[in-house]
């Protein structure tokens, strides 16, 4: 854990850290439903409704343009082999993913910063670390943007059983440490 909750958090009085919970919570809320979010589910709703073969092929412009920024910007991928070059988008998404081996926990433990893009200023991310339940925790990194996408991902889900939007009535059941 960082030093703000091993080390200030207990030492400041209930009230000082009710208002650091509220704070808290204040800015996690802000920095997964802002613009970036709402437009991301708008455009994932939309794409919802398209047809099968339109979809493979945003997936497979998606998986291209990933791979290819992969190979350019991030360490650890720079020798990932290009995407497929087929013309059919199922074929091309199928043999582009068996051409990425799979990842290992221990080099991401060993290595963990050869997973961040070099086109990323370091201020635009946010750290984070895994639960740890299967072992140590890990080093997490995001942008902004691809926080309020994993959160666009969930209300998308979220959608399908009538729950529209971060201000309808909800109840999510995770392991979130309060204190």
């Amino acid at each position: 854990m960082n030093s703000f909750y091993d080390t200030l958090y207990p030492a400041l009085p209930i009230a000082a850290q009710n208002w650091g919970c509220t704070a808290g919570g204040w800015w996690r809320f802000r920095s997964r439903f802002n613009r970036h979010f709402y437009r991301t589910l708008e455009r994932w709703d939309e794409s919802g409704r398209w047809p099968l073969e339109r979809l493979l092929g945003l997936q497979r412009e998606r998986l291209d343009q990933l791979v290819r920024r992969a190979r350019e910007f991030v360490p650890y991928y720079r020798d990932l082999p290009e995407p497929s070059s087929a013309p059919d988008p199922r074929q091309a998404i199928v043999e582009t993913l068996a051409r990425i081996p799979p990842l290992d926990k221990l080099a991401y433990r060993d290595q963990p910063e050869a997973f961040i893009a070099r086109d990323i200023p370091r201020r635009r991310l946010i750290s984070g670390r895994t639960s740890g339940t299967t072992g140590t925790a890990l080093p997490l990194w995001c942008t902004p943007e691809t926080l309020a996408e994993e959160y666009a991902s969930v209300w998308r889900m979220r959608r399908q059983v009538d729950v529209r939007d971060p201000a309808t009535p909800n109840l999510t059941f995770n392991g979130n440490i309060i204190v």
